[in-house]
């Protein structure tokens, strides 16, 4: 299976790592609803049929109490305020996250980066009205480490994080091998 992945570059310039194409990797995901309110491109747009369960909270966070999305070799952790559970089909992105998303002792997925594109946003700031913001990405061969911004006039230019098409069947061969 192979899925799209962002690794935003707040997270990649805090404490994350390097990693270039072919590498196997093995990262803790959340998932984020495509309802839920943030802006999900059609390159990172992933339609799933997941099993569901809420494992019971912690008592070190009872508050944080995640659904856990599996297929295959992959987890998902999915922060919502629904109780899920059993077969259901999620439309919404994945993202790389070692912050709140995921639990500290999650499981990790194992994968293979096969494609790696540096997602760049260009807002362009209206006085008085809503900016107009569009998104372009393109080809690199490892996620850089810092990610740049830059203003010009109106403009503002931002590279926001790394696409990354993870291959989780090619991880679990590798693995087996």
């Amino acid at each position: 299976m192979r899925l799209p992945v962002l690794v935003q570059g707040w997270q990649v310039e805090c404490c994350g790592t390097s990693f270039s194409v072919g590498d196997v990797v093995s990262w803790g995901l959340a998932f984020i609803d495509q309802d839920g309110g943030s802006v999900i491109d059609a390159e990172q747009l992933v339609e799933l049929t997941v099993d569901a369960d809420r494992p019971a909270p912690t008592p070190a966070k009872p508050w944080d109490s995640p659904v856990v999305l599996t297929i295959g070799g992959l987890t998902l952790y999915w922060s919502t305020p629904n109780d899920h559970a059993g077969r259901l089909v999620v439309r919404g992105m994945v993202l790389k996250d070692h912050h709140a998303l995921v639990p500290e002792d999650g499981v990790r997925t194992a994968g293979v980066v096969q494609r790696i594109q540096l997602a760049t946003q260009t807002s362009v700031l209206a006085a008085g009205a809503q900016s107009r913001r569009e998104r372009s990405y393109r080809d690199v061969g490892a996620c850089p480490t810092s990610f740049l911004s830059a203003k010009d006039g109106a403009v503002l230019t931002t590279e926001i994080g790394a696409l990354v098409d993870l291959d989780i069947a090619e991880a679990d061969a590798r693995s087996s091998a």
